[in-house]
C-alpha cells in the first residue's frame, strides 16, 4: 500500500494505491487519524487506485468516519474510475 498525503489549510487529501488489507491497516489507520487530528474542514480519501481486500479494510473507514464526526471534519471517499 502506498499512501500519499497532501495537507492544506482547509483540506487534507489522502491518495491510496494498492491493497487495503490486514498488512496495510495499521499504516492507513495512523494516517487517517493523524489527518483528522489536524482538523481540516474536509478530509478527502482517494480510492481510485486502491482495492479494499477484506472487512478490516472497510472497518478502517468506519472508524475514520466516527473520529471525523467527533472532530467536526467532513470525510469524503472518492473513486474517479
Amino acid at each position: 500500500m502506498e499512501i500519499n498525503v497532501d495537507r492544506g489549510r482547509d483540506e487534507v487529501g489522502i491518495h491510496l494505491k494498492g491493497d487495503i488489507d490486514v498488512d496495510s491497516i495499521q499504516q492507513l489507520q495512523t494516517e487517517l487519524l493523524r489527518a483528522v487530528q489536524d482538523r481540516p474542514r474536509e478530509l478527502v480519501v482517494d480510492l481510485t487506485y486502491a482495492e479494499i481486500g477484506d472487512a478490516m479494510g472497510a472497518s478502517t473507514f468506519m472508524l475514520a468516519r466516527r473520529e471525523a464526526d467527533i472532530a467536526g471534519v467532513n470525510l469524503r471517499l472518492t473513486n474517479d474510475s
